[in-house]
């Protein structure tokens, strides 16, 4: 549906670093206003401004769908079953809808104008972005018809005619991206200065991603694709330096600017669950990342447990050394609560407490104080997807060498997060030689002879699953994609979570106002799901 935007949005650039950067909850998030970039005449509208307040709400809307994917993808703990009230996605629909696609179409009329190409080019960039992420979690939604003034009621497009789209809108953002000297982007929330080129290869980089998403349904055209990317030097995000990563500060008055999972569990006292099958993930093969994911605020065992994650009695499942947490689909309330969050967010990628054994209770002061980041598509995830490629394509490139580059590029990104914490005790940081033997011993594994293909990317995408931290949505796509990786599936469910959503459902208020789009099963699937109806749970 076409969405008047009632919100007021904010005009000074840096004031809306600053003031509103951080208004993402369930990351919720409503939108304080001051001037509606919407209701602004092209002659009146400064590229500044709304290249501005795109980012922001993009980042909103990615915060808006990103925990419930974390969810379904046993990142983090789903409370009881597979459920997630239609009208929690009204916000999203409207960020996607009524911001960043309002706003990036009256930033190209005000580009083509006066020649800031670059502002319009990250505008399509993220626009292609969200058409994307749109399709990825609805399957089918409005494009040809959106946005159109003088249609109330758009109806669905198919998934795969909005990949196209999106691909046609990258094209375009390249276009305009590729044209040097033009004004650069005075507050870049993701790049920081001079961003041009970082822009330029983050569209390259999604186009890979969705080539890889579609493989299953679309194999030559695929192939093709990759190898067109992987045969030009310098087309995809590298190294840290182009990170596609949003950037939270630790200012949080008058409005936050922390990261919300920071603010949910330092400001006064954990509140989330932690997921026991990712962290056994993690725990159970010495990641050297372990530590800088998860903080631990108790290290000492529960009272009288000497029993694994299947003691009910306790009502609590632990897999040892002081880190608690949940199963998958538990939604009992209990008295031993307050065990199950002792073990919260860390220092990455949060901004919060690197774990060096202090067992502190968590407080707005510690480790980054919130100066985390937003991971959305970063140089270790483009080594998975090249892997991934190399694999079941046989795409340009050795799979083996894109696994370890992925491996070791992540660790190189999270590590550094430690040093937040300027009192944190250093004799906890993971050597070369432990990081070393790590690698070595994931590459020993896929090594082995006896693997079959589907082994191999099991391994793949467990790396990428454990690199993912942050970014539910990818791990949503990629268990959905692939089943994969395998040590998220079998675990002990405490109460039935009901049939896994390969969609999410609609916003209740669209399904409401918008007579061409009836709710939807979260069983149906998206186009570049092919695979059995019960494939995954």
């Amino acid at each position: 549906m076409h969405i008047m935007n009632n919100n007021i949005k904010i005009g000074l650039t840096t004031v809306v670093v600053i003031l509103t950067v951080l208004l993402n909850g369930c990351e919720t998030t409503e939108l304080d206003v001051l001037d509606d970039p919407n209701n602004v005449n092209p002659e009146e509208a400064n590229p500044d401004f709304l290249i501005n307040q795109i980012q922001l709400d993009f980042n909103s809307f990615i915060g808006q769908v990103n925990g419930i994917a974390m969810d379904y993808s046993r990142m983090t703990h789903l409370f009881g079953e597979y459920f997630f009230d239609p009208a929690g996605l009204n916000t999203a629909w409207r960020l996607a809808y009524a911001d960043v696609f309002e706003d990036t179409i009256l930033l190209e009329s005000v580009a083509e104008e006066r020649e800031f190409y670059t502002h319009a080019g990250a505008g399509q960039v993220m626009r292609a972005y969200t058409l994307v992420t749109l399709v990825d979690l609805f399957g089918k939604v409005p494009f040809s018809e959106a946005n159109d003034v003088s249609i109330l009621n758009p109806k669905v497009d198919e998934g795969e005619d909005v990949y196209a789209g999106a691909m046609v809108t990258l094209d375009e953002a390249i276009s305009n991206l590729s044209i040097e000297n033009a004004p650069p982007i005075q507050e870049d929330l993701y790049f920081g200065d001079n961003s041009r080129q970082n822009w330029l290869k983050l569209a390259n980089s999604l186009k890979l991603k969705m080539l890889v998403q579609t493989r299953l349904v679309n194999e030559e055209a695929s192939r093709d694709g990759i190898n067109d990317l992987l045969n030009e030097p310098d087309l995809l995000i590298e190294n840290e330096n182009e990170d596609f990563a949003f950037q939270y500060l630790t200012v949080s008055t008058p409005n936050d600017s922390r990261h919300p999972s920071f603010v949910a569990n330092y400001n006064n006292g954990s509140t989330s669950f932690m997921s026991n099958n990712y962290m056994n993930i993690l725990k159970s093969s010495d990641d050297p990342r372990l530590r800088y994911y998860f903080y631990r605020q108790r290290t000492l065992d529960p009272p009288n447990n000497d029993l694994p994650c299947i003691d009910l009695e306790l009502e609590l499942c632990y897999i040892g050394d002081g880190y608690y947490g949940r199963d998958h689909g538990d939604g009992s309330f209990t008295t031993n609560g307050m065990f199950n969050r002792n073990t919260t967010w860390g220092a990455y990628p949060v901004g919060g407490r690197f774990d060096d054994n202090s067992a502190d209770r968590t407080n707005p002061e510690d480790g980054g104080q919130g100066e985390g980041i937003r991971p959305l598509l970063l140089s270790s995830f483009v080594e998975f997807m090249k892997a991934e490629a190399a694999l079941t394509l046989g795409t340009v490139g050795n799979a083996r060498e894109y696994l370890e580059n992925g491996i070791r590029k992540s660790i190189d990104k999270v590590i550094p997060f430690g040093d937040l914490n300027e009192n944190s005790d250093t004799d906890f940081t993971p050597s070369q030689d432990e990081i070393d033997n790590f690698v070595n011993t994931i590459l020993n594994e896929y090594d082995d002879p006896a693997n079959s293909e589907i082994e191999k990317l099991d391994i793949i995408i467990t790396q990428y699953h454990i690199a993912l931290w942050g970014n539910g949505i990818e791990a949503y796509n990629n268990y959905r994609r692939t089943g994969l990786p395998s040590a998220i599936q079998g675990t002990q469910v405490i109460l039935s979570t009901g049939a896994f959503p390969r969609v999410l459902q609609y916003p209740a208020r669209t399904v409401t106002l918008n007579n061409n789009i009836s709710q939807q099963n979260i069983t149906n699937q998206v186009f570049w799901d092919n695979n059995d109806e019960n494939f995954i749970d």
